[in-house]
């Protein structure tokens, strides 16, 4: 088993970990993940701290409640962002079984399988987005997977926004494997 770790930045200039894991030319285990992760736990702690003050002050009577509301919507605002906001995804290939893919956030897993029939090639696009040139790495199947809403392309580590050094990485070692 080979593995490797590579740090990159994404198109935001935060970085990314891919790390990826070769075992046997017939396996490849791709986890992207955010660099920051550990930071959202003190964004939890410090949301925490402000909304359990703010319930102390409206306890006190020294806030309002119209105030209260506010500054406790805010807090649920920004720990809901937390708690939804994908950080790691991960990209399973096993050659002649099929392709995983994984997107971890605090509060779910969703998870999608595409089997190896199904996938017609693993590519790298370019989409124009307001006069920008972005990169992805997508899937395309030769028949629309009903669990997506009946696409035949789908993205790759969409919510990182991996910068194309990183996609040609990725892209590397995925070509590698189909070609054994």
């Amino acid at each position: 088993m080979t593995r490797s770790l590579k740090v990159f930045e994404n198109l935001n200039r935060k970085n990314i970990i891919v790390e990826t894991f070769q075992c046997k030319k017939r396996v490849l285990k791709v986890i992207v993940r955010d660099k920051s992760v550990y930071r959202h736990r003190k964004k939890i702690t410090i949301l925490t701290a402000i909304a359990i003050l703010n319930l102390y002050c409206y306890h006190k009577e020294t806030l309002d409640l119209f105030t209260c509301a506010v500054i406790q919507f805010i807090v649920l605002y920004f720990n809901c962002k937390i708690f939804f906001r994908v950080q790691k995804e991960t990209l399973l290939v096993i050659k002649s079984l099929g392709i995983q893919l994984e997107s971890h956030s605090m509060l779910r897993t969703s998870t999608l399988f595409i089997p190896w029939v199904d996938v017609k090639d693993v590519v790298i696009n370019e989409v124009i987005s307001m006069q920008r040139v972005l990169y992805m790495l997508i899937i395309i199947t030769k028949t629309p997977i009903k669990s997506i809403k009946g696409k035949q392309i789908i993205p790759l580590f969409y919510e990182f926004s991996p910068r194309l050094a990183c996609l040609e990485f990725i892209y590397s070692r995925i070509e590698a494997l189909r070609e054994c």
